[in-house]
């Protein structure tokens, strides 16, 4: 069948330039918040985060353009792994550690119930303009399973 005729499928999943790895969607709002504004110019309509802590790619477009993280306004996670994990609160890899010391997940839940009022200002404050509690789950149960391994 001519390829002419084939339709090619909605759904492609955007990919950065340069590692390949599936971007986040984000919204304007995210890229002036976090991006100087002569790089911001540099995209399209639609952009999307690159998650992946080792490539120097921070944002894109589906026609490649590219903005790498010399263009941050400030450091954002995981590019920087230093930098707050969750920026509306100040909370840190630090915290997570801490939690995982003392056997109980205090700095968490307090954060949890934080992320539920209306000073969690996600769109702005993080890189994906998502919410951070997934990762910080994520984090907490990868390093615990680090330590504990370590202890075995």
């Amino acid at each position: 069948m001519n390829k002419a005729f084939v339709r090619e499928p909605d759904d492609v999943e955007p990919r950065c330039p340069q590692c390949g790895t599936p971007g986040e969607k984000v919204s304007r709002d995210t890229l002036l918040a976090h991006l100087q504004p002569s790089a911001v110019d540099i995209l399209g309509t639609s952009a999307f985060w690159c998650p992946t802590s080792t490539c120097d790619v921070a944002y894109f477009d589906g026609m490649e353009q590219r903005t790498t993280i010399a263009n941050l306004k400030q450091p954002l996670y995981p590019k920087d792994p230093r930098a707050n994990l969750c920026p509306c609160f100040g909370f840190t890899l630090d915290d997570i550690d801490e939690d995982i010391a003392d056997g109980v997940p205090r700095r968490i839940r307090e954060l949890l119930a934080k992320s539920k009022t209306a000073a969690a200002h996600c769109p702005t404050a993080s890189a994906n303009g998502k919410c951070c509690i997934p990762e910080v789950q994520r984090q907490y149960f990868r390093r615990k399973a680090e330590r504990d391994a370590g202890q075995g």
